[in-house]
């Protein structure tokens, strides 16, 4: 009945048996039926691909689909982006290939290249010159164009691609009738260096402002309505719509957002330009650029003339760099010469971002609420749908939770749930663990890590009752800390604002067939396939894994809001959920619980957890710092504020001031052990010759995180 009522949406006159059967054994099915052309007078004559998408026997709608389209000029490495100027020529040009993403580390093998769910966060292909955009609009004609919808993809600042198969945008644009574009950013070091006064951060910010520039320019071109366009994205893409949204520049290039996931309140999402130059120091002297006399221009010179794996690796040393630091101030916060646990593997925080947008006073000219504070004097707030999915941090617990014994993921692609045998064998302190894996290196102090563990209903030497409940509990405090309760806090701040409308939504459903266990849930970033209509794609559930009726089902109310939002602003409409979508207001917290078989209104969602990290916490952070004798500025309060000196990270990065950088074979590292057995031998190298972490067989010095989804 489901799939028959899906069809009806956009399959009038079809004949419901036939088409069901092919929906729910084939999908959706797409074709390439010739060659698309656009004449401009600004952008010459361009040729893409069109294709026949069919949802049933003989129903079909055509989509224009262009790829790789430049919107600026090869990159100069750390440079600001320059607009491309240039006509096309439909002669010696076609747009018919996916861009590569942008300079990142690309894992080679393991769980990351065999597991399929986890597959489709992987980039095929790298380069530095990335900066294009791509569009997929349908044939037919509406007057004043179609609606446009523009993504922005996550990947926590240092990687990700606008070309992953998981977000095509064909079946969206067929299905909904709306034009979708996406554009490649810098990430990483090449994206957010900041380094004054040569290089100033926020580039890969500033890319995707030329590419919305640019599609605001041209996407009438491509019977899109430049009046209605809707910029929405996931996690450090939903991060970088908020940003969008604070920038006045960027906000004259589209009328609504969508946010998944992140906000620019999460802990990881900015920095101040104090913190972002101290990375730019670490950083420079892990490439082994680092000069007496920084300002000389040679360290600049140094880095622009690595090669791009080089950056890259000089990246990956800031988290072994960050793990030596935060081993040393456990160990001086319990009295010890050196970190050490009975149950903890390595002193590593289970998840962090180093290097990220910053407060720039350019492209973000002031804190994020006095940012808010001159939208609300401009009179136009845009509307916005925001929210997350249910388990946000589960995901990030199989790479960094890193207990003795235990181990999540396998090179042959399954994931382990720890048995009751192997969480019991550990003598677990909970504090213990709160301080080493998630509070931030500036709160490593007891009585805030005390706070967390205690509103938490965490107390040692209370037994486990479960596995399932144990990592259910630590997905909590991992997901409200990070990823929840910011996106919540930036909801409450905009439904501040007078005329502001804002829909927030819980995503509840694990796919069924996607290979990851069922007590994974609902993780971060698994939302995404049923926004572009992944379900219905015979291609993408050939290549990665199949979805049932229901979830095809599923999809089409997602992407009926989603689109029904980018149309009117109001995510309820024509053939929505079958349920009212209320209002998220100051006073009344509505959120829209999506589920597989039908959609629920709720209230406060994780009201107790993000009561702790969105009040207590900052609360008892403020408190602590009066009664220490230290004075609290609330310039910018959704910053987080030291507690504690955090030593600069460059005192724990190695690297010589000689400009040479040493190439070493590196490895992707899964959890914390490696990190603490590579600290002992990093310090022995450090007093006896300084000569750096290439002469160890450990090979310390390339360290990374989970890298793809964030």
């Amino acid at each position: 009945m489901l799939i028959l009522i899906l069809l009806l949406l956009f399959c009038v006159g079809s004949n419901a048996s036939d088409s069901e059967e092919v929906l729910s054994e084939k999908g959706i099915s797409i074709g390439v039926t010739g060659t698309a052309e656009i004449n401009s007078e600004q952008l010459g004559c361009m040729k893409g691909e069109a294709y026949n998408i069919c949802f049933g026997k003989g129903q079909c709608k055509g989509v224009d689909q262009f790829l790789g389209i430049p919107y600026a000029k090869k990159p100069e490495r750390f440079a600001k982006p320059e607009k491309y100027e240039g006509k096309f020529d439909c002669e010696s040009r076609t747009f018919s290939k996916r861009p590569p993403a942008c300079m990142q580390y690309v894992p080679e093998s393991g769980f990351d290249v065999v597991n399929p769910a986890a597959k489709i966060w992987v980039p095929e292909e790298v380069s530095e010159d990335c900066l294009f955009l791509n569009v997929w609009s349908p044939k037919t004609t509406k007057d004043g164009g179609h609606p446009v919808m523009v993504w922005i993809f996550g990947g926590g600042f240092f990687s990700g691609s606008a070309s992953l198969d998981v977000y095509d945008g064909r079946i969206l644009a067929a299905v909904e009738d709306v034009t979708v574009a996406s554009m490649q950013y810098r990430v990483g070091a090449f994206g957010f260096l900041y380094k004054p006064p040569d290089i100033l951060g926020n580039m890969g910010l500033q890319d995707q402002q030329l590419a919305l520039e640019w599609i605001k320019t041209h996407i009438s071109d491509f019977g899109g309505d430049s009046n209605q366009i809707t910029i929405f994205g996931e996690s450090a893409g939903s991060a970088s719509v908020g940003f969008h949204y604070l920038n006045p520049t960027s906000r004259e290039y589209f009328k609504r957002a969508i946010m998944e996931s992140a906000s620019p309140f999460n802990r990881w999402a900015l920095s101040t330009k104090s913190q972002a130059e101290e990375v730019g120091r670490a950083f420079t002297k892990a490439c082994n650029c680092s000069y007496k006399d920084s300002n000389n221009g040679k360290e600049v010179d140094c880095l622009k003339k690595l090669t791009e794996d080089q950056v890259v690796g000089c990246y990956w040393d800031l988290s072994t760099a960050a793990s030596l630091r935060r081993g040393q101030r456990l160990a001086q916060m319990h009295g010890k010469e050196a970190w050490s646990s009975e149950f903890l593997d390595g002193s590593a925080q289970y998840f962090d971002v180093e290097m990220r947008p910053v407060l720039d006073d350019a492209f973000l000219q002031d804190c994020p609420n006095a940012l808010l504070k001159n939208i609300e004097k401009t009179g136009r707030a845009p509307e916005m749908l925001i929210g997350n999915v249910d388990k946000e941090g589960m995901y990030w617990l199989f790479y960094g939770l890193s207990l003795k014994g235990v181990s999540f993921l396998n090179d042959d692609g399954t994931l382990n749930l720890p048995t009751m045998d192997e969480l019991t064998g550990n003598s677990f302190n909970y504090q213990e663990l709160i301080e080493t894996r998630f509070v931030s290196v500036g709160h490593l102090v007891d009585e805030l890590t005390k706070l967390v563990t205690e509103r938490y209903g965490l107390s040692t030497p209370d037994p486990i009752e479960s596995n399932t409940k144990f990592l259910n509990k630590f997905d909590h405090i991992s997901g409200d800390m990070d990823f929840t309760c910011g996106t919540l806090l930036f909801a409450k701040a905009l439904s501040t604002m007078q005329n502001s409308k804002i829909w927030f939504f819980d995503f509840m459903h694990k796919t069924e067939n996607n290979e990851l266990p069922a007590w994974t849930g609902a993780m971060h970033g698994y939302e995404i396939e049923y926004v572009f209509g992944m379900p219905f794609s015979a291609e993408f559930r050939k290549k990665y894994y199949g979805f049932t009726d229901a979830e095809m089902a599923l999809s089409q109310r997602v992407m009926k809001y989603w689109a029904n939002f980018a149309r009117a602003g109001d995510p309820n409409g024509e053939n929505a959920g079958g349920v009212s979508w209320s209002n998220f207001a100051p006073n009344n917290e509505n959120y829209l619980e999506i589920k597989l078989k039908s959609d629920v209104m709720k209230k406060n969602l994780r009201k107790k957890g993000c009561g702790i990290w969105n009040t207590q916490f900052p609360n008892k952070v403020k408190e602590y710092l009066k009664r220490h004798g230290h004075g609290v500025d609330d310039k910018c309060p959704y910053l987080e504020k030291n507690v504690t000196v955090v030593e600069p990270l460059s005192d724990y990065v190695m690297g010589e001031g000689s400009g040479q950088y040493f190439d070493v074979e590196w490895r992707p590292v899964m959890d914390a052990a490696f990190v603490e057995d590579c600290r002992l031998i990093i310090i022995d190298e450090i007093e006896e010759s300084r000569s750096g972490p290439q002469n160890s067989n450990c090979q310390c010095g390339r360290m990374r995180h989970a890298w793809a989804l964030l």
